[in-house]
Order: C-alpha cells, then sequence, then structure tokens
C-alpha cells in the first residue's frame, strides 16, 4: 500500500520565523521554497525552487563569461561595460572632449575666468566683481546705466550738427559756424573780436570800439512856459544829438531859433556874422511847395518858420545834430524838424536846416534854443552824447 508523505508548510511570514528541529524539513507555502532546520536557526536554511535557482544560475553564469573574456581584455579585466554600471556616454556621462579636458586641467580660483587661447588649450584671467555686474545685465539699456554711459543722460545723444563740428578740424583763431542743417564750417576770430565778445553789455561793447553813446539829459519845459531851453556841458564827442518832444510856443504861429556858446552858457555867439546857415522846408497841404532861404551872416540860427502852432499836440519834433561840438574848429549844427502849421488851412510843414558857427578857435560846450516872440509853453529836449 502507498503511503503519503505530508510534510510541515508555513506560509513566508511564519517559515522565516519557525526554528525546527534538527535535520527536521518544512515547506515555505508562499514561495514553495524549502527550509532545511538545524535547531537553532529561525527560519532554517533556505532551499530555492527551481524558477529561483535557474535565475540565480544564469546570473553565475554570465559572471563566469565575463571572467573568461577578462582574460583577454587589456585595461578591463572584468569586462564591465558602460551599459552594466547603467553609465550611457552622452546621456549619463560627458563623453571625452578636448577644449573640456583644458578646462578640467586649470586651477580654479576666485574671480579668475577660464577662457580658451586656442584649439583644445585654455587659460585663466580675472574677472572683477564689477565685470560680474555687467554680465548680469539683462539688455543693452542695463549695460549702459552699469557704465554710466546712458545716451542724453550721462553722455551725449548722437546728434548731426554735433557730429558736423566734430568734423572740423580746429586751429587757432577758428570759429565753427553752421553753413546748413548738419553742415558746419570755420571761420576766423581775431583777438580784438575777443575782447569785444567778452563783452558783458552794450555799454562795455561802445567802450571796447571806443564809441560812447550817453543820455546826457533830459530838459523838460515848466508848464507855464520858459524864455528858452538850454543845454550845457556838453562833452567834446564827435556827436551831440538834441530830440526835441512836442515843443509848443505860447503864441501861436511863432518861429524857433538857437545859439550856441563856448563859456558853457554864460554867453552866447550872437554877433552879426557869427553864422552861416541853409533852410529847406516843405508844405504838405492842399497846394504842396518846397522853399528855402539862406544867409551867409547872421546872429542866430534859423529852425524853423514863423508858422508854428501853440495847439496842445501839434507841437515841433525832430532832431537837431551838433558835429564834433569840443574841438576849436567850425561847429556844424544840422536839424530836421517837423510840426503842425498855424495857417489857416491846416497842414504840416518840415524844416531841414544847415548851420554852421563860422570861426576856427572856439569849442562848444552849451546851446540855448528859444522862440523869437514869447516864451516856449511846453515840451522837453533829450540829449544824446555819441563818442567819446
Amino acid at each position: 500500500m502507498t503511503k503519503r508523505v505530508q510534510r510541515l508548510g508555513h506560509t513566508n511570514a511564519n517559515a522565516i520565523t519557525f526554528v525546527g528541529k534538527a535535520r527536521e524539513i518544512t515547506i515555505d507555502t508562499t514561495n514553495n521554497d524549502l527550509r532545511v532546520h538545524d535547531g537553532v536557526t529561525a527560519g532554517g536554511h533556505r532551499i530555492p525552487n527551481k524558477a529561483t535557482n535557474d535565475t540565480l544560475y544564469g546570473a553565475i553564469a554570465d559572471v563566469a563569461a565575463n571572467t573568461a573574456h577578462a582574460a583577454t581584455t587589456s585595461g578591463n579585466p572584468h569586462n564591465v561595460t558602460p551599459a552594466d554600471l547603467s553609465l550611457v556616454i552622452g546621456t549619463d556621462v560627458q563623453a571625452y572632449d578636448a577644449e573640456l579636458s583644458a578646462i578640467a586641467g586649470l586651477v580654479s580660483a576666485a574671480d579668475q575666468l577660464p577662457y580658451f587661447t586656442g584649439s583644445g588649450t585654455a587659460a585663466l584671467t580675472t574677472m572683477t566683481a564689477f565685470a560680474r555686474s555687467i554680465l548680469d545685465d539683462a539688455d543693452a539699456a542695463t549695460v549702459q546705466a552699469t557704465l554710466g554711459l546712458v545716451p542724453g543722460t550721462d553722455v551725449q545723444a548722437y546728434d548731426a550738427e554735433l557730429a558736423a563740428l566734430a568734423g572740423l578740424t580746429s586751429a587757432a583763431d577758428q570759429l565753427p559756424y553752421f553753413t546748413g542743417s548738419g553742415t558746419a564750417s570755420l571761420t576766423t576770430l581775431t583777438s580784438f573780436m575777443r575782447t569785444l565778445l567778452d563783452d558783458a553789455d552794450a555799454a562795455t561793447a561802445r567802450t571796447t570800439l571806443g564809441v560812447t553813446i550817453n543820455k546826457k539829459t533830459t530838459v523838460n519845459v515848466p508848464g507855464g512856459g520858459a524864455a528858452l531851453a538850454e543845454v550845457t556841458n556838453i562833452a567834446n564827442v564827435p556827436l551831440v544829438i538834441l530830440v526835441l518832444d512836442n515843443i509848443l510856443p505860447v503864441n501861436d504861429a511863432d518861429q524857433l531859433w538857437c545859439k550856441l556858446s563856448d563859456d558853457n552858457g554864460a554867453t552866447y555867439k550872437e554877433a552879426a556874422s557869427d553864422y552861416e546857415y541853409s533852410m529847406v522846408f516843405l508844405h504838405s497841404g492842399t497846394s504842396g511847395w518846397l522853399n528855402s532861404s539862406n544867409s551867409t551872416g547872421d546872429n542866430e540860427i534859423p529852425l524853423t518858420g514863423a508858422v508854428v502852432s501853440n495847439v496842445a499836440g501839434e507841437g515841433i519834433s525832430g532832431v537837431i545834430v551838433l558835429t564834433n561840438p569840443g574841438v576849436a574848429a567850425p561847429t556844424y549844427l544840422n536839424s530836421d524838424l517837423k510840426f503842425r502849421s498855424s495857417a489857416a488851412t491846416p497842414d504840416h510843414r518840415n524844416y531841414v536846416t544847415s548851420g554852421v558857427l563860422k570861426g576856427t578857435s572856439v569849442a562848444i560846450n552849451a546851446i540855448k534854443i528859444y522862440f523869437g516872440a514869447a516864451n516856449i509853453n511846453s515840451g522837453s529836449i533829450h540829449v544824446f552824447e555819441i563818442g567819446g
């Protein structure tokens, strides 16, 4: 009669802790492995099943084959391939490169930057903290700000006019000037002109030029009238200009005259032959005409005819010019005066007089202006001295 033997079995969880008797055999029902016990070791000694054995022996066979191959392979005695180590070149590790090898041969240090000196060769150069502050800039505008070179703020932005000036060749006493839009040239600037260009105002410029224009005074005729308008202390200058502003006579149809003095108005030249003159007058009324009068010897110089109106706002206005009054030589007087006539038919008159104080040894320093019949009623005279 056939007998069946059934061995004691445990799940893997119990099999690995079970301590069997010596020479007792149990079954790991989870992995279908045998366990031989020695009465001491928990779990006994495992005998794997066939599938597990096949896997283990296959691995051993591979190692044996690699060992046999190693006998004929120099430098790799165990014939270990990158795939065996899970190191795929170009994926897991870097393939050999001459440039990387050159960099690897450098000795790194603080503030040192590697750079190539040739094919497969490299060296180090210093990179300062400032240089690194440029390298981290995101765009050109930020680099400009880091360098303090922002166009229009730190440096001059490009300009066609400035480019034209930059294209000139500088030289002594040369002044740049524009000849058109975006074009320039040079012209001579003398040392004398520079003394004029540095003058702060017109008065200083006139001094540099040796010309003086001074408003000496204004003679105002008080209300109620005055016998005459007198200008004294005339300087020794090339020209004295008297500007008459609305000079009115007390009487209607009066005539304006003048005399000159060489003792500042203490006395006036009025001998019968002291003056000579020529006077032209124009009438602009409905029957306009031109007339004149003259004298080669007189004691005064007429400035108008006896037709000056005394109506307010219609007085005499114009200029009287004395030429070289301070020189001991003949003094010339020229006048150009305009006013409203007192004639029954109102019209306008223009009198132009050219006169001279004869004699060769007097210097004039005063002039008086007066009407022939009565006082001056109102008006003013502005006096200008020109020259120096």
